[in-house]
């Protein structure tokens, strides 16, 4: 009897074996291929994520460093302008400060040339009048007047025809009395 139930257990053993091995085991291959087969693919579209990846990162350094360069030379640009710009405002301000300086001074030329035209007008007036006060006072002494009128008729007719000279004429004849 042992060696019967030995036997049935190697029997049932037996026949579990071979329907694991005839159900489970296949659909245990199946899962286990539709596994690595999974795992495959995704291992494949990783190495393709990753390919992807280094490119668009060694796209974006290549870009990254074409817009160091370019922001470089746009500062660089920007400074340029930014000078010329200033040196054209330097230029307007100096053209616009001698254009004030030379108007200053055409008016300040104007106005000068104004009062030397006035104040020569105002001293002829002023001689003028001056003159008449000297000569009314002059005339005013009858002796004075008989004096000047007498030298006046003597240069008239001791003339050879040249015109009479003014100063014979207006100049005072001195009286005994002033030239003591």
């Amino acid at each position: 009897m042992a060696v019967l139930v030995y036997l049935s257990e190697l029997l049932a053993f037996a026949i579990v074996v071979w329907a694991i091995v005839r159900y489970v085991v296949p659909i245990m291959r199946k899962a286990k291929v539709e596994r690595q087969r999974v795992i495959r693919e995704q291992l494949e579209a990783s190495r393709e994520d990753k390919a992807a990846a280094e490119k668009a990162e060694a796209e974006f350094n290549r870009a990254h460093e074409g817009l160091e360069a370019e922001t470089a030379r746009l500062r660089d640009d920007a400074r340029d302008q930014s000078e010329q710009i200033a040196e054209e405002l330097r230029e307007r301000a100096r053209t616009e400060s001698e254009r004030i300086l030379n108007r200053g001074q055409e008016q300040l030329a104007a106005e000068r040339d104004t009062a030397v035209r006035t104040m020569r007008g105002d001293a002829g007036r002023l001689a003028v009048d001056l003159a008449e006060v000297v000569v009314t006072e002059y005339l005013r002494d009858e002796r004075r007047r008989r004096a000047s009128v007498g030298r006046a008729l003597e240069a008239i007719t001791a003339d050879d025809g040249s015109s009479p000279r003014r100063e014979a004429v207006l100049a005072p004849a001195a009286t005994a009395e002033e030239r003591v």
